[in-house]
């Protein structure tokens, strides 16, 4: 699968099944906007993998990533912080055990943990 990306008059990232605007404008997305919410979307989908095998049920999840980058010449995220709310949640201890495995095993999450220390908050609703 491959991702095109123009610049011009037109500043879009295009997957072939969807279209996201980029810049700093109205309706559109910055860098780590994406990047985040990538990191939001593989951490999710690992969670819900993971609460499927381990029979731990839920009615929501929403996530909330937030960063801070690093004072260098090049600012890498030194802290990311994510804000895991849950509802319905069946066993919350278990729902804990999911959300640390789901750090470990979503690839995005694995790969910005080399550069950044990631912190995560879960809230039951």
């Amino acid at each position: 699968m491959a991702i095109v990306s123009k610049y011009g008059k037109e500043r879009f990232i295009d997957n072939g099944r969807g279209r996201i605007d980029v810049g700093p404008g109205e309706g559109e997305y910055k860098p780590y906007d994406l990047l985040f919410g990538a990191l939001s979307a593989c951490y999710f989908y690992t969670l819900d993998s993971l609460a499927k095998k381990l029979r731990v049920d839920y009615d929501e999840v929403s996530i909330s990533i937030d960063g801070i980058k690093k004072d260098d010449k090049i600012a890498t995220l030194k802290d990311v912080y994510f804000t895991i709310e849950a509802e319905g949640v069946s066993d919350r201890e278990k729902f804990k055990k999911v959300c640390e495995l789901a750090g470990k095993y979503c690839s995005i999450h694995a790969t910005v943990a080399q550069v950044s220390n990631m912190h995560h908050e879960i809230i039951f609703k």
